[in-house]
């Protein structure tokens, strides 16, 4: 995600920082988090629609670089997993609600049960 910058200015609260290299943007706030889901959705996104049918190993290593080039900070290992099993078949995973309506999850490529998960 070459390019992504943050939506607001670095310094308003409640804002992720701008890609500035200065490290990975934390989300602070209610518009911090939603702008921070965003951004990892578009990603999720994009690995769903062009890592069908491409290997696990591939796909985390993928995963794991447009994560680090947006700035973002890394993610547990049981969610890589997660977001990489979904994509290898083609399917999103969805980080949340409010994410998934502003970047337009494409629709699952399989029948996928929905659930919540605490």
């Amino acid at each position: 995600m070459a390019g992504v910058t943050g939506t607001g200015d670095a310094r308003e609260p409640g804002r992720d920082e701008t890609r500035d290299g200065s490290g990975p943007v934390e989300a602070t706030g209610v518009r911090g988090r939603r702008d921070h889901d965003a951004l990892l959705q578009a990603i999720i996104d994009r690995l769903a629609v062009e890592g069908a049918g491409h290997d696990d190993a591939e796909l985390q290593q993928r995963l794991e670089a447009e994560i680090a080039a947006a700035g973002l900070t890394p993610m547990p290992r049981p969610w890589v997993d997660a977001v990489v099993s979904g994509a290898v078949n083609g399917d999103a995973y969805v980080v949340s609600a409010p994410a998934a309506r502003r970047s337009g999850v494409p629709a699952p490529a399989h029948r996928v049960s929905s659930e919540i998960i605490d």
